[in-house]
This record gives C-alpha cells, structure tokens and sequence, in this order.
C-alpha cells in the first residue's frame, strides 16, 4: 500500500498540471508557491489528523488544520488566475469533479488496490459538499 503522503503529492501534481484546477494556486501567495510535493504532504497530514488523531500535521508548527484549509480554499476563491466571473465565488461543479477524479486516479498510479481507491474517493466525494453550493463554470471556461 502505497503512502497516503505519496498519494495526495501524485494528486497535486496531476492539479498542477490540469489547466481547470490550476487557476486556483496563486504562486505569488507565500503559502501556495509550494511543490506539489508540499501540497500533498500538508493535506495528507491533514486528514490523517483528522481520521487517525496523529499529529504529524501540528508539528509542522501550521497552527489549526481546520483554520489553515479555510484560509487556502478563501485564497483559492479569489485567486487573480480564475476567470473574472468566478474570482471571489465558489468552486466549480467541473473543479469539483475534477478534484476527485484525480484523486482516484493518483491513488490508482501509486498502486493503491481498487477498494482502498474505491474509499477513499466515496468517502472524499461524501464529505466535499461542504464547499457547496458549486458554481457552473462559464461556456468558454468548461
């Protein structure tokens, strides 16, 4: 089984590269100008945190997780690389979407079994309306 740090940093480089969940990484943001890499590992740690209770993620000297993935998705949001009608509003049903479709598939390319995959995403997709209501992303930005 591969780690889950391994997984989430395969997960952000696949984001990186993917021109729909790109515009959310404001690289001029101290805080986002970070590797995929990094990105993985702070959520990873995250949620392990958060399903586990290990705390990996607040020796990283972060401050409070929750607090801290508030602040990355207002960034996010408002990031000056999202299109003008979105800046500053939520998330698409397509970044959505895609979030969770990349997530499956980087846990896939780091050789997770099929039900570990299977989980992990249903449970993903489960908890990810919390960032709802979803916006529909503009005819020329689909």
């Amino acid at each position: 089984m591969p780690s889950k740090v391994a997984i989430f940093a395969r997960h952000y480089t696949r984001l990186f590269s993917d021109p729909r969940m790109a515009v959310l990484f404001d690289t001029e943001e101290d805080d986002a100008n970070v590797s995929a890499q990094e990105h993985g590992r702070r959520l990873a740690l995250f949620l392990l945190a958060r399903w586990t209770g290990d705390d990996s993620y607040y020796r990283l000297g972060r401050g409070h997780p929750i607090g801290n993935l508030y602040r990355a998705h207002q960034r996010a949001k408002a990031c000056p690389l999202r299109h003008g009608s979105l800046r500053g509003r939520g998330f698409t049903e397509d970044q959505r979407d895609s979030w969770l479709g990349h997530l499956y598939f980087s846990a896939e390319d780091c050789g997770a079994p099929e039900p570990f995959r299977n989980k992990l995403a249903l449970h993903l997709a489960s908890v990810i309306d919390f960032y709802a209501p979803w916006e529909r992303a503009p005819p020329d930005q689909a």
